[in-house]
């Protein structure tokens, strides 16, 4: 069975440990337990859990410094922490927000309102991931010496990175036709098929002619088909 992530839960109290331990693997998590907070630093460099659960009020490393030493390192930095406080704690609640906290839970808490927790903070962690992933991706994109772009069902430019804005020259309206005279099709029977791939199995390319002040100039095409109809050349 695939576990819907990993939770380090690091309390000093034996009995409250196991018993969260318990909880969190019966609602599908894979669990790694630490009994004080030198430990349950140790183990979330070396494992990088989804989450941490952590007491504040523990012997020698507490809970707020261990959240900020988790913080502090870029390795862990972007774990979420929820901090388990006492009943009314609002003092612990505000330094855990100024350590870095991301979420509260007072004891005694319920089975119930920690897999809600941990639920709600993986599902906003995995979209923070996927925004930062795009973002990265973007990135890419834009900076590459290659030209991309996305079309539309009707063949109409959507987004044009730098890279094929500079090798079209504009990128409004419906792709190959807004090429033009500027360049040709090669090899013509591979482009009769457009947008559908090639029947012969042929590359397309895109051909500027030689002209008396610039050598002749070739586009490799290449497509690819998006999930939402959309396509990317």
């Amino acid at each position: 069975m695939t576990s819907a992530g990993t939770v380090l839960i690091i309390d000093d109290d034996d009995a409250v440990r196991e018993m969260t331990v318990e909880l969190v693997s019966l609602a599908g998590y894979a669990t790694l337990a630490a009994e004080n907070g030198r430990v349950g630093l140790r183990l979330a460099s070396e494992t990088r859990p989804d989450v941490v659960l952590l007491d504040v009020d523990m012997p020698g490393v507490n809970g707020l410094e261990v959240c900020r030493r988790l913080r502090a390192e870029p390795a862990t930095a972007e774990i979420p922490i929820i901090l388990i406080t006492a009943l009314g704690d609002q003092e612990s609640r505000i330094a855990g927000l100024e350590a870095g906290a991301d979420d509260f839970m007072a004891k005694p808490y319920h089975d119930l309102e920690l897999r809600t927790r941990l639920k709600t903070i993986l599902g906003l962690n995995r979209y923070r991931r996927l925004q930062a992933e795009r973002a990265r991706f973007d990135w890419v994109v834009e900076s590459s010496d290659d030209g991309y772009l996305i079309l539309d069902g009707a063949g109409g430019i959507v987004h044009a990175n730098p890279r094929a804005q500079l090798y079209l020259g504009r990128t409004e309206g419906r792709f190959p036709e807004l090429l033009g005279a500027e360049y040709l099709r090669e090899p013509e029977e591979a482009w009769r098929s457009w947008p559908a791939p090639s029947e012969s199995g042929a590359t397309r390319f895109l051909v500027r002619p030689e002209t008396p002040t610039a050598r002749a100039f070739w586009l490799e095409v290449e497509t690819l088909e998006a999930p939402d109809a959309t396509r990317v050349v």
